[in-house]
C-alpha cells in the first residue's frame, strides 16, 4: 500500500511507551526534578565509595609505617623493655598528633594495640634472659669458688686439712648452697628441670672436697719422702731434723719416693672398702660414699698422684743434671790444673780438693796420673831450660826428681822423664813424646813471660826487618818466642797455631785488619826461618805449603812496599795476590783471570812480547843494564849496570852477540811480566772508573783488549823500573 501524506492520528509518549512495557510509574510530579534526584543519589554514593577507599588506603600505609617502626624499636630493645616503652611512647604522642582528627582515636588504638603486643614479647625475652643471666652467674661463681678452693686445699699440708676446712670452706659452702638453692627455687620449671636439684648439687662438692683431701694427703706423703732422696742427692739437712737421709746401700734399693708411692696405692686400694683407711683421716673425711662415688674418688687420686709423681721424678732428674754437670764442670778445671806443670797441685792440695769434689775413682785416678806427669815434666824443664851439668836432682811441687845422670838435650830429657812417668806407675798408653814435648815448652813460656801460652799476644811490625829486639809487653810476645827458637832450637806450637789457624782462617779481604793479619804472619814466617835450626828442618806444626806460599807473599811484598811506585794500591795488591795464588778457583780475581785468558786467545798470540818491546823501543829504555832501541847513542853495553833477572852459565862457554844477549833479556823481561800481569790485570779491572765484572769481560772487543794490554803494561814497567831492573 503506498504511503500518503497527511495529518498523524496518533500520539506518543513516555508514559504511553511506559505504559506499552508494563511499567508502573512511581512519581507523578516533573520528570526533570525526578531526573536531576536520580543522578544527585547516585554522585553520593560515589563519593562516599572514594571516601572509603582513601580512608582503608591511609588506614593501610598507617599501619604499615607504624608496625615498621614499632618493629625497629622491637628489634633495638630486644630484651629492654624499658628502652622500648620509652621510644614507642614518644613515637606514639608524636605520630597521634599528625594523624587528621577524624582519625586520631582509631590510630592511637590501633597502634597501642601493636605497640602492647611486642612490649609483651620483650618482657617475656627479659625475663627469660634474666633466669638464664642468672644461672650463668651463678655457676660461674660457684666453678671459680670451687675452684680455687680445691687446688688450696690440695696444696695445704695434710696435718692443717680439717682445720682448714672447719675454719673457712665449711662456712662459704654453707652460704654457696643457700645461694644455689634459692636460685633454683625461684626459676621457672622448664629452667629449674634442666639444673641439678639442690641435694645433687651438694653431693657433687663433696665428692669434690674428698678428693681435694685424698690429693692433699698423699701430696704430703711424696713431698716428705722427696725432701730425702734430695739430702741424699745434696747432702744436706732439708726438713731441719738435724741428720741428712742415707740410702741402706743395698742393691735395688728403692728411693723414698718410690716406697711411698706404693704405700699410696696400697691405701687407694683400700679406700674402696673403708674411705677410713689409716689414721691419718680426719673428720673430714667423707665415709657415707657409694661404690659408684668412692670408684671415681679412687681413679681422680691416683691420676693425680702419678703426676706428681711424674713431676717429682723431672725435678729430681733436673737436679741430678745440674749436679754432674756442676761436678764435671769442677773436675775439668781441676783436671786442666793438674795438667799444666805451673799449676800442678802438691799432694796435700791434691787430695783435699778430690775429697771436697767427692771424686769418683775413674776420676781420682785420671787427675792424679796428671798431676804426677806434670811434676815430673815441670821439674825436668827447670833443668833443660837453665842447664846445670852437675844437678843430679830438683824439688818441684815439693817432690823430690832424682835425675840422675843423662844426656841433657830435647831427646834425652824426653826419654829421661818417660823413665820416670814408668817409675811413678803411670801406663805407657798415657805416655806421649810430643805431649811431654809441649808441656815442657809451655813450662818454659810460663817461666819467661810468667803467662800461660793462651794468654800471649802477638805483633808483628813489618817496618823493623831485621831490628828485631826483645819486645816488652806493650809490644807483644813474637820476638820472646823467636828468641826462645834460637836458643832452643824449636819453634813454640802457640806461634805456629797462630800463624796457621789466621792463615787458614777464611778472611775478607776487603777489611783492612785481615790483611794487616797476612802481613803479619808473613813477616813472622820469613823472621822465624831465619833461625839456623828452622832454616834447616822448616818449621813444625806450620805446612811446606803454607811456607812457601807465605814466603814468597813475604818476597812480594816486601818489594812491593820498597820499589812499587804507586801504580797498585796497598790494599788491592794483598787481595789480589791471595786470590791469585790461593787453592781457591772461585775468586773474582780467578774468574777475571779465566776470562782474560779467554781473550787473549782472540788476538795476536805475540801481543804482549810486541806491545813490550815497542814500548820499550819508544822510550828507548834500558833493560837490566842491556840499552835497549836506537836513540841510546852508546849502544850496547858489554856488561850489564844491574844483575839480569837470569843468568845462563852456558853463555860463558860459548860466544855470545850483544844482539843475542839483548834478546835473552828481553825474553826474561816478558816471562816476569807474564808471571806479574794477573796481578796488575785485577788491579786495573778492579779500580777503573767503574769496576769490570767477569760478565762485562766477556763482552769486550779484541781492539778494547789490546787497549787494556796497553795500560796495563805501562804500570807493570813503572813499577819493574822501580825496582832496580833498569828502567828508566
Amino acid at each position: 500500500m503506498a504511503l500518503t501524506t497527511g495529518k498523524k492520528q496518533t500520539q506518543v509518549t513516555p508514559s504511553s511507551i511506559a505504559s506499552r512495557m508494563g511499567v508502573v510509574p512511581t512519581y507523578s510530579g516533573d520528570w526533570l526534578a525526578t531526573a536531576s534526584e536520580s543522578i544527585g543519589n547516585a554522585l553520593d554514593v560515589q563519593t562516599k565509595r572514594i571516601a572509603t577507599m582513601e580512608e582503608e588506603k591511609w588506614k593501610a600505609q598507617f599501619s604499615i609505617d607504624s608496625y615498621k617502626a614499632i618493629n625497629d624499636f622491637a628489634m633495638d630493645n630486644r630484651v629492654n623493655p624499658n628502652g622500648f616503652t620509652k621510644n614507642v611512647d614518644s613515637y606514639v604522642s608524636a605520630l597521634v598528633n599528625q594523624v587528621p582528627e577524624r582519625y586520631k582515636g582509631w590510630a592511637k588504638q590501633y597502634v597501642g594495640m601493636m605497640a602492647a603486643r611486642e612490649g609483651q614479647q620483650i618482657i617475656n625475652r627479659h625475663y627469660n634472659k634474666q633466669q638464664a643471666d642468672l644461672i650463668k652467674l651463678n655457676d660461674d661463681d660457684t666453678n671459680v669458688w670451687l675452684s680455687n678452693t680445691i687446688r688450696h686445699l690440695e696444696t695445704t699440708d695434710y696435718k692443717d686439712y680439717d682445720n682448714e676446712m672447719l675454719s673457712s670452706v665449711l662456712a662459704e659452702f654453707t652460704e654457696k648452697s643457700v645461694a644455689y638453692e634459692n636460685m633454683y627455687n625461684a626459676l621457672d620449671p622448664q629452667y629449674a628441670g634442666a639444673l641439678d636439684h639442690p641435694s645433687v648439687w651438694k653431693r657433687k662438692r663433696q665428692i669434690a672436697f674428698e678428693g681435694a683431701r685424698l690429693n692433699s694427703k698423699n701430696r704430703s706423703l711424696l713431698e716428705s719422702a722427696q725432701v730425702l732422696d734430695q739430702e741424699f742427692i745434696l747432702q744436706k739437712d732439708l726438713n731441719g731434723d738435724g741428720t741428712i737421709f742415707e740410702p741402706i746401700g743395698k742393691a735395688d734399693e728403692k728411693t723414698n719416693v718410690e716406697v711411698t708411692l706404693g704405700l699410696i696405692k696400697k691405701n687407694m686400694k683400700e679406700y674402696l672398702e673403708n674411705p677410713d683407711v689409716d689414721n691419718l683421716d680426719g673428720f673430714s673425711t667423707l665415709l657415707n660414699t657409694t661404690d659408684d662415688e668412692r670408684i671415681s674418688i679412687q681413679q681422680n687420686a691416683l691420676t693425680y698422684v702419678d703426676n706428681i709423681h711424674t713431676q717429682m721424678t723431672t725435678e729430681q732428674l733436673k737436679i741430678k743434671n745440674a749436679i754432674t754437670q756442676e761436678y764435671n764442670t769442677q773436675i775439668n778445671k781441676f783436671l786442666d790444673s793438674a795438667m799444666k806443670p805451673y799449676t800442678a797441685f802438691d799432694e796435700a792440695t791434691l787430695t783435699k780438693n778430690l775429697n771436697g769434689l767427692n771424686a769418683t775413682v775413674e776420676d781420682r785416678e785420671a787427675i792424679t796420673n796428671a798431676n804426677k806427669k806434670s811434676i815430673i815434666i815441670g821439674g825436668m824443664s827447670k833443668i833443660l831450660f837453665d842447664a846445670k851439668g852437675d844437678t843430679d836432682s830438683i824439688i818441684y811441687k815439693n817432690v823430690d826428681l832424682k835425675l840422675g845422670k843423662y844426656n841433657r838435650t830435647w831427646n834425652g830429657t824426653i826419654g829421661r822423664i818417660e823413665e820416670l812417668l814408668l817409675a811413678e806407675g803411670i801406663p805407657r798408653n798415657e805416655i806421649d813424646r810430643k805431649e811431654i814435648k809441649n808441656l815442657i815448652i809451655e813450662q818454659h813460656i810460663f817461666d819467661m813471660t810468667g803467662r800461660t801460652s793462651n794468654t800471649l799476644s802477638f805483633e808483628y811490625d813489618f817496618n823493623m826487618y831485621n831490628n828485631e829486639l826483645v819486645a816488652d809487653e806493650s809490644g807483644g810476645h813474637f820476638f820472646q818466642l823467636k828468641q826462645y827458637a834460637m836458643n832452643m832450637g824449636v819453634v813454640p806450637p802457640v806461634l805456629t797455631e797462630y800463624i796457621s789457624s789466621n792463615l787458614h782462617n777464611p778472611l775478607n779481604l776487603d777489611v783492612e785488619g785481615n790483611r794487616d793479619t797476612l802481613i803479619e804472619i808473613a813477616g813472622m814466617l820469613n823472621s822465624l826461618q831465619e833461625i839456623p835450626s828452622v832454616n834447616g828442618m822448616g818449621i813444625e806444626g806450620v805446612s811446606n805449603d803454607d811456607q812457601m806460599l807465605l814466603a814468597e807473599f813475604y818476597k812480594d811484598y816486601k818489594s812491593y812496599r820498597e820499589n812499587t811506585s804507586g801504580g797498585i794500591i796497598e790494599g788491592d795488591f794483598i787481595k789480589n795476590w791471595f786470590q791469585i795464588h790461593n787453592d781457591y778457583k772461585l775468586d773474582e780475581a780467578d774468574g777475571l783471570i779465566e776470562v782474560f785468558n779467554e781473550k787473549l786467545s782472540l788476538v795476536d798470540e805475540n801481543i804482549l812480547a810486541n806491545q813490550l818491546q815497542s814500548k820499550m823501543e819508544m822510550a828507548a829504555i834500558s833493560v837490566f843494564g842491556v840499552n835497549m832501541g836506537t836513540n841510546v847513542g852508546t849502544g850496547i853495553l858489554k856488561e850489564p849496570a844491574v844483575k839480569p833477572l837470569i843468568d845462563v852459565p852456558l853463555l860463558r862457554h860459548f860466544v855470545v852477540t850483544d844482539q843475542e844477549k839483548e834478546q835473552l833479556q828481553m825474553d826474561s823481561m816478558v816471562e816476569e811480566l807474564l808471571d806479574r800481569l794477573p796481578q796488575y790485570m785485577i788491579s786495573y779491572y778492579s779500580t777503573r772508573g767503574k769496576p769490570i765484572t767477569k760478565k762485562e769481560l766477556k763482552i769486550r772487543t779484541g781492539r778494547e783488549i789490546q787497549n787494556d794490554i796497553n795500560e796495563i803494561i805501562k804500570f807493570a814497567l813503572s813499577d819493574l823500573n822501580g825496582e832496580g831492573y833498569g828502567f828508566e
